[in-house]
Parts: structure tokens; sequence; C-alpha cells
């Protein structure tokens, strides 16, 4: 799977991600508008005379038809279709119970969002080459092993990795395709590995303020471990871009931090997802 050419030349992964001020969802100091508006350039300089404003390139549809043009290898179509308004209705509800826990997250779930219901079993996914796109199935409505903002918190955090990603890739072209994730799921990418990693990181944070309960605790000690096992697949591994290694230190970093509960610290909290 390839991203359409990035840009080069005097941009410097380590500058921009201090620009950006980290991760999204993890980083206190982090930057939306600055990372929306590289994402938004980058989007213009693949396919310039696409549309007439800058602003346009962050439309998610208009962002699903450049790569549809751009990108470098077939973009495999995930089986779904427009999410029904009674449905999209429950998602909104479900975002704006994440948006009380955390205020501080206001800008990063009200990015533009194409919500799309999937024909398969999975509970949700995204995929890197359909931006701002998210996908739900039944089963994300009807799930007692956890809630809804789980997941919907779960595709937000990989919205927002893969704009970091569309900027500077985190593996190389040549990165190997088998990787395992600690779920077992088989077929991955050193990039697809990071972005697992970094949505178990963002999951144990909102649950830290979601609910104080057994199940939860279980669900975020799972998360947890998930994400040291994603940390563990990728380290030092050779594939990875300077961005990748940036993005792998920031993970570890915070995988060191005490994991409590506390008004604006992670907790531990279910011990099965359709973790990718």
């Amino acid at each position: 799977m390839a991203l359409p050419p990035q840009p080069s030349g005097g941009l410097n992964p380590a500058a921009f991600f201090a620009e950006i001020g980290g991760l999204p969802f993890i980083a206190p100091g982090f930057r939306p508008p600055i990372l929306m508006a590289a994402v938004a350039a980058v989007r213009h300089n693949a396919d310039p005379q696409a549309f007439p404003r800058l602003g346009d390139y962050l439309v998610p549809g208009n962002a699903a038809e450049i790569y549809q043009r751009r990108s470098r290898s077939p973009i495999q179509e995930i089986r779904a279709d427009d999410m029904p308004p009674e449905r999209v209705t429950e998602v909104l509800a479900c975002r704006a119970r994440v948006r009380e826990l955390f205020p501080e997250w206001e800008s990063l779930l009200a990015v533009p969002i194409r919500y799309m219901s999937l024909h398969d079993s999975r509970i949700s996914a995204t995929n890197i080459l359909v931006p701002q796109t998210i996908y739900f199935g039944e089963s994300a409505f009807r799930s007692t092993a956890f809630p809804l903002e789980e997941s919907l918190v779960h595709e937000f955090a990989h919205v927002w990795l893969n704009f970091v990603t569309e900027t500077f890739d985190l593996e190389t072209d040549d990165s190997p395709r088998d990787l395992v994730l600690p779920s077992g799921t088989r077929g991955k990418t050193l990039r697809g590995v990071l972005v697992a990693a970094h949505f178990a990181a963002t999951a144990t944070i909102f649950y830290s303020r979601y609910d104080d309960t057994p199940l939860a605790r279980s669900r975020s000690e799972y998360l947890y471990d998930y994400l040291l096992g994603c940390l563990r697949i990728t380290r030092d591994h050779p594939s990875l871009t300077r961005m990748g290694r940036i993005v792998w230190q920031a993970l570890d970093e915070y995988s060191r931090q005490p994991h409590r509960r506390a008004e604006s610290e992670p907790v531990p909290a279910t011990r099965s997802h359709g973790v990718e």
C-alpha cells in the first residue's frame, strides 16, 4: 500500500513533529490546526487543480477522490454504504459524550468525518487511503465487551495519526507486510502496527475518565499490554523512517508514564475488542 508522493526538500520530520506539538490525543501541547494545514497542503500539492480552496482538500469525499487518482497502488475498497441517519445520530451523540469527558479533544473530534456502515461483521474500520472516513459495523452499536465510545476514539486516533503519515510516512517503501499484531491479526505493515499502538495508547487515556468499573479497568490493562506488544514488534526496525522512529519514541515515552486513575491521567479498563 503506497501513499501519494509526499513533500521533500527542506522539510524536517523532527522539526515538524515539534511544530505540531507531538502525538494527537497523547501530547497535551498537540496543535491540530498546524497538522491539518499541512495535510491540506500535501493534498493540494498532489493535485493542485482539483479544488479551488485549500480548505476543500479537507472535505472527506474530496480527499478520497485525490487518493483514487494519485495513490501509487490500488485501493482496496471497504464494502460499505452511507450510514443511515439514525445511526449517524447515535454516533454524534457518542462523540458529544466523549467531548464532555475530554474537552481538550474538542478540535480533534471536530475534524470533518464521513461515517459509513460496514457490510461485514467487523466492529469498526478506517483505511489510510480513504481519508477521514470511519466505518462502523452493526456490532459496534450492540457490543457488551466495550462501549461505542471506545470504538469512536479508536477510529479517530487512526484518522489523526494517518494525518501525520500523510505528511511523513512512518515506513520505507520496502518495509515488511507480514507483521503480526499482539491480537494475532496477520499481514500488518510497520505503519499499521504503529497506528495500532497509537490507538491503544489513546484508549487507555479514554478509560482514565470513562468508567471506574472492573470491566473498564480490565479493558485498559489489556490495551496497555497491547501497546507494549506493538512497541516490541516495531522496536529498532530498520524499515522505520525518521518519522516512524519519532512516533515510536513518543509512544514508548507515553508507555513509561504512571498509568493510574486521575483527572487528567490514564488508568488501566475487556479483554477482547476487535482490536485489529
